[in-house]
């Protein structure tokens, strides 16, 4: 096996044919010219129409993204819905097993606690947030002195 440095130089001359080297025609060159040049425009104006057509195609997507919330916005609605409705028969329901024949008292009843807790818990909602507002305010120290700038005048 011999091992060469360099590829072998093609020494042999090209085919002829009557003492002219074979090659392509004039007209099948001219040909091959028009027919790269008509691809070469397909090609732009396809590169050009697939901009309109992604343009075109995000649009589609982002008109399904909106149907598709709108759906879903209205059946979450329709949800709470039922659901309120359900609740609403089931508390009658329980009420009325409760107090059988003294429903509407015991009704009035029920509300007048659960008004009382929900302002038992709004009072203490507001003394939290009182205290809040007095413990940020005793983080907050005044710089003064130091500099003529921050100097307390009197």
């Amino acid at each position: 096996m011999l091992f060469f440095t360099a590829p072998p130089l093609n020494v042999e001359p090209p085919l002829t044919k009557d003492g002219h080297a074979l090659g392509h025609s004039a007209r099948y060159l001219a040909a091959r010219a028009k027919k790269d040049a008509l691809r070469a425009e397909k090609r732009r104006a396809n590169e050009a129409k697939v901009d309109e057509r992604e343009a075109a195609a995000k649009k589609a997507r982002a008109d399904d993204e909106a149907q598709l919330k709108t759906a879903v916005a209205e059946l979450s609605s329709k949800a709470v819905e039922a659901l309120e409705d359900q609740l609403a028969m089931a508390t009658k329901l329980e009420l009325e097993e409760s107090f059988g024949t003294r429903t509407e008292r015991g009704i009035a009843l029920v509300v007048d606690q659960v008004a009382e807790a929900q302002n038992v818990a709004m009072q203490a909602s507001m003394e939290r947030e009182k205290h809040l507002r007095v413990r940020e305010a005793s983080r907050r120290i005044a710089v003064t002195g130091m500099t003529a700038r921050l100097e307390v005048k009197y």
